[in-house]
């Protein structure tokens, strides 16, 4: 089974490698055809883990596609090492946009809006994703944003339509903190709440503990309504509020964050004034003269404006030796 013929992924250049974790390695590739895509390949450890993930992540990025969900192309094998092929995002990930004191509260809105539609496309065709993270969250040179890597993805509605309670996965800083103290958890609000971690790291620049326990003191902070000194907004602050519920039950859905005042905030006059600015003329920095590049496949990539990203320097690389 592949989203589209695999023949095309059967020859390849691999022109940079993005990055290696614990499963393996991720490469961008350029085919037969001139397509330019990632390349997620599996070391023989994690190789077992490959059919499901792809089987999951085609039945939301390719069977039933979503604009804010990274579309999947094909699975193949080679010397025993499966590789799947996946749409290529060229400004990275937002890990490179959520560090120092945040990002302006227009661009949060505007990611999480879609994180929150592409959570509901994934939890509507009964997956739970269980690493939603920054660095799992890319970002397309038109500023779409893509949930990626279902490779701890699990259904959560069984075939007679039962909705099933999943093992807690993930990174422990986006957990909810029932995934810290039970064996089977509700998927979709385990979801939610690490949407809303996301959240929070957008606004303030990093996360606001290293895991849901009474031993982090800014969760304890949490936990006892206590001021958090975080420099946001009070109505985006009343939505936090409602994601980052302890109680299950009483913690905000898709639903009711879409109908939240802060969701549905316009914050256009915000972007325009920033229009106006980018008008006056400026002395240009070496960052903002090689902040938009046009590379071989005919796209445009982004690059940090502090060049912090090794992703977004690779990509300069490839494009200027093409």
């Amino acid at each position: 089974m592949s989203a589209i013929d695999s023949s095309e992924f059967s020859e390849y250049q691999i022109r940079s490698s993005l990055g290696k974790g614990a499963f393996g390695e991720v490469s961008m590739i350029r085919t037969r055809t001139s397509r330019f895509c990632a390349m997620k390949e599996f070391s023989k450890e994690k190789a077992y883990m490959a059919k499901n993930e792809f089987e999951i992540h085609s039945l939301v990025g390719s069977t039933h596609k979503h604009q804010n969900v990274c579309e999947i192309f094909a699975m193949t094998e080679e010397n025993g090492l499966p590789r799947l092929f996946l749409e290529m995002a060229y400004c990275g990930d937002l890990s490179t946009r959520t560090y120092g004191d945040g990002m302006p509260v227009q661009y949060a809105q505007k990611y999480f809006r879609q994180l929150i539609a592409g959570l509901e496309h994934v939890h509507g065709l009964g997956v739970a994703h269980l690493d939603i993270k920054p660095l799992n969250l890319l970002i397309k040179t038109d500023g779409t944003l893509k949930i990626s890597d279902f490779g701890l993805s699990v259904k959560f509605i069984d075939d007679e339509g039962e909705k099933l309670w999943v093992r807690p996965a993930g990174t422990p800083a986006y957990w909810c903190p029932e995934g810290m103290v039970h064996k089977y958890i509700d998927g979709e609000a385990a979801d939610i709440w690490s949407a809303g971690i996301c959240l929070v790291e957008m606004l303030i620049g990093d996360v606001p503990w290293e895991e849901p326990t009474e031993k982090e003191l800014q969760y304890e902070t949490w936990l006892m309504n206590d001021d958090m000194d975080w420099d946001i907004d009070d109505d985006v602050f009343d939505l936090l509020e409602r994601i980052l519920e302890v109680d299950t039950p009483e913690r905000a859905n898709i639903k009711e964050i879409k109908n939240d005042a802060w969701f549905q905030k316009d914050y256009s006059y915000l972007e325009r004034k920033r229009t106006n600015k980018r008008k006056q003329p400026k002395k240009k920095s070496l960052a903002d003269s090689i902040s938009s590049q046009s590379c071989a496949s005919g796209e445009f990539f982004c690059v940090s404006r502090n060049l912090q990203s090794g992703f977004g320097a690779r990509l300069l690389v490839m494009a200027e030796s093409n």
